[in-house]
């Protein structure tokens, strides 16, 4: 079996790699130390909520991801359609902000992304509806 830290470790590269960033550009992003990050993922120290949160913003993970990865559950699929993360969602990641806010529009932006693909859904059943029709 996997060692937690290692699990964490495996899904951080696998992020970082769908990402294209690197462990200082995670580091930076997260507002943490590198030696911080290195000690969490050779299993030398547990990492503390704050960090914890850190790093799933700027990893773009939902809130808990990275304590559930130590705890056992498997890391999020990486495949594209599991997470798209838009550029306005990076910048709200970026912004210096505080937390609560933070999550507040990262909810808000995914909301709305997700109300405008459903409109798009609809107008494309209508357009193909249309074009039944015609034919």
């Amino acid at each position: 079996m996997t060692a937690p830290h290692d699990a964490l470790a495996d899904a951080l590269d696998a992020r970082l790699d769908h990402l294209g960033l690197t462990l200082n550009q995670l580091c930076d992003r997260a507002g943490i130390r590198y030696e911080t990050l290195r000690a969490i993922r050779k299993g030398e120290s547990r990492p503390q909520r704050r960090t914890v949160r850190k790093l799933d913003r700027a990893l773009g993970w939902d809130p808990g991801q990275t304590e559930r990865i130590l705890n056992g559950s498997p890391p999020p699929d990486e495949s594209p359609e599991v997470r798209y993360v838009d550029s306005t969602e990076m910048e709200i990641l970026r912004a210096n902000l505080p937390e609560e806010r933070r999550e507040a529009l990262l909810r808000w932006r995914r909301e709305e992304r997700s109300r405008f693909l459903e409109r798009i859904e609809l107008e494309e059943q209508l357009y193909q509806q249309k074009k039944d029709k015609e034919e």
